[in-house]
């Protein structure tokens, strides 16, 4: 009988624990999917705005907090103001008097100094929230890798002892992943911030240069102009000099500008026939009658932004104009599918480049000839364009023969 009661307590016993386990392995898959729903609903937030009315909208949709608010830390990091506020179903992100707290001052600030998570279980026996009508409140720091605070999560419940260890433990979780993601974002709206002050910047810095290369330019025509029949050959050589001279500074100009604007510029994305591209090219460039343009196959579509694939086929097209020296000049434009990259050629028959300058070609401001039409920028543009579609390219050159410069173009 003994033995029997024995092996009943035991396999009571064992169910027990069976239970508990279930238990366990129960809330922490609740905590897991909670924490998994909170990181897709704030993964495609890309304003601080935006990321923190999502956090207080799944707060409430997960965990029942009717009323929440995220406070962020200020600039100079001297006070946490209130970013948003979701409260009976309402979720206010535009806030007229937004609450204030200083570093120190209240729960909020008491929380930002220590960057420890905390509960009071009722908010009227504790002078220290001034809640005035809620029982419960929780109060959890937003920190980053450096464990600096960036904001509190906040919310209060309507009854007593409602917040427990396992929110304290899930929103510890949640407010280090929301940490993170605003770092992001901040991130990435300083350097929009910063894009678009250097936009400015380059804007006039090449409207500054430009209109005094335009005064000189129309001085020495009024010069020619004025003097016509008086100058000598040698007076008219040097005008002619400083004439080159203003047009490559122009063309510097406009170079380091298309430069600049690739970093920043914003690619759109569309289906881009490459044949067209080669035919708009035909239009824009001046083909002497003895150079002629081929393709060795019909070209394929990638999917990118035209003006950025005009703006490499153009440059290497061009670029091969200007060192053709063949009586009867050949550019060909080809392709291989390589699988996961396309492979683009463009051929010629010119005056080619000698090996130790097949890297220098690609930097800013680097040229090998003294043409007029010459910036330095051109190659460089197409390198970063490249790089852009994560591509590369690179050249095969014999001095007297000809060039062909490879590129690839990841496929999307």
């Amino acid at each position: 009988m003994k033995i029997t009661e024995t092996v009943q307590n035991g396999e009571s016993l064992n169910i027990q624990i069976q239970h508990r386990l279930i238990e366990k392995l129960t809330a922490t898959n609740k905590e897991l999917l909670t924490i998994n729903s909170f990181a897709e609903a704030i993964q495609g937030g890309k304003g601080t705005h935006e990321v923190v009315d999502s956090m207080v909208k799944k707060l409430n949709s997960l965990l029942g907090f009717t009323d929440c608010e995220i406070f962020l830390m200020n600039d100079s990091e001297e006070y946490l103001i209130q970013s948003v506020k979701f409260m009976d179903g309402y979720c206010q992100t535009d806030i007229e008097y937004p609450v204030i707290f200083k570093i120190g001052e209240g729960l909020i600030g008491e929380v930002c100094v220590t960057g420890q998570a905390k509960i009071i279980a009722d908010a009227f026996q504790d002078k220290q929230t001034e809640s005035g009508c809620s029982l419960s409140e929780i109060a959890i720091p937003m920190t980053h890798d450096d464990r600096k605070v960036m904001g509190v999560i906040h919310s209060r419940h309507p009854k007593k002892d409602f917040f427990q260890e396992s929110h304290l433990k899930t929103l510890t979780t949640i407010a280090s992943m929301a940490a993170t993601k605003l770092i992001q974002t901040k991130n990435h709206e300083r350097i929009a911030q910063y894009q678009t002050q250097l936009e400015e910047y380059v804007h006039i810095v090449s409207h500054d240069l430009k209109s005094p290369l335009r005064s000189i330019n129309a001085l020495l025509a009024w010069i020619k102009e004025d003097n016509k029949g008086k100058l000598d050959d040698e007076t008219l050589g040097n005008i002619k000099l400083i004439d080159n001279t203003l047009l490559q500074m122009d063309n510097l100009i406009t170079g380091t500008l298309n430069y600049s604007r690739i970093a920043y510029s914003e690619a759109r994305e569309e289906v881009v026939d490459l044949n067209h591209i080669i035919h708009e090219i035909k239009g824009l460039l001046h083909f002497p009658e003895h150079i002629s343009v081929k393709l060795d196959s019909d070209l394929p579509s990638v999917i990118g932004d035209s003006t950025k694939f005009l703006q490499i086929f153009q440059n290497l097209i061009g670029n091969a104009l200007k060192f053709i020296d063949k009586p009867e000049g050949l550019i060909t434009v080809g392709h291989v599918d390589r699988g996961e990259y396309y492979e683009f050629s463009i051929s010629d028959n010119g005056i080619g480049i000698e090996r130790r300058y097949f890297h220098k070609i690609f930097e800013v401001f680097q040229s090998l000839s003294v043409s007029k039409d010459s910036s330095g920028v051109g190659l460089s543009i197409v390198k970063k364009l490249v790089n852009y579609y994560d591509g590369d390219i690179w050249l095969e050159s014999t001095v007297g023969v000809g060039t062909t410069f490879h590129f690839t173009i990841k496929k999307n």
